[in-house]
């Protein structure tokens, strides 16, 4: 988390755009992504009053890719 949060990239865009996030958190890793039908990566209250990633894997052996995160 620590990555994305001083990644220069993210930074730029949210500069760009004037957006800012009080606190980024790690979501339980409850259900599969893309089988469960309530399964998200990623959600965002109340415009970025609190921003929760996803970031362990479905089998909860390892951490998503960096680069699959980051878009989220």
């Amino acid at each position: 988390m620590h990555m994305l949060a001083t990644d220069p990239g993210i930074i730029s865009v949210m500069n760009k755009h004037g957006w800012r996030v009080g606190i980024m958190t790690e979501m339980a890793p409850v259900g599969y992504v893309g089988i469960s039908p309530k399964c998200i990566l990623s959600f965002n209250k109340n415009q970025g009053e609190e921003i929760s990633l996803r970031l362990q894997t479905n089998d909860l052996k390892g951490f998503r890719k960096y680069e699959s995160i980051m878009p989220v």
